[in-house]
């Protein structure tokens, strides 16, 4: 009787493919440049999943520090040494997809300090965020 079936109805539905993933996006905000020794935040709390939930963050911070695995989008840290760092930031969503965004700090004797976004004017995009004129954007993949 199945064959009956079969033959009167056609073949059952192929099964559909599962919708793709869409990869999360990195953002990460980070100060232009900041006091050797003083704490700096790193803000990533505007990256996200458009197709789900973001479940890790993971600052690395360019100074041989070890990285930075943070159940939350943000992470504070202190270079000891004055020079340019690139920080990075990957992001996971619940899928396992990864994005990637990163900025150059300058750290320096003094910290780049602000009261609007007007005083950061001079570093190419930055905005006042802290007190301190900060980067913020972009991801790589």
């Amino acid at each position: 009787m199945l064959a009956i079936l079969t033959l009167a109805c056609g073949s059952p539905p192929a099964d559909r493919p599962a919708p793709a993933n869409d990869v999360p996006r990195a953002r990460l905000m980070s100060p232009v440049q900041i006091a050797a020794g003083a704490p700096a935040l790193f803000d990533a709390a505007d990256s996200f999943d458009p197709d789900g939930a973001l479940v890790a963050w993971r600052f690395v911070f360019g100074d041989g520090s070890a990285a930075s695995d943070v159940g939350v989008p943000r992470a504070w840290h202190a270079f000891a040494a004055e020079g340019l760092f690139e920080v990075g930031l990957t992001v996971r969503d619940d899928q396992g997809a990864e994005a990637r965004a990163r900025q150059t700090v300058r750290v320096a004797a003094s910290t780049l300090a602000c009261e609007s976004d007007t005083d950061c004017v001079g570093e190419g995009g930055s905005i006042c965020h802290g007190g301190a004129c900060a980067w913020t954007g972009g991801g790589l993949d």
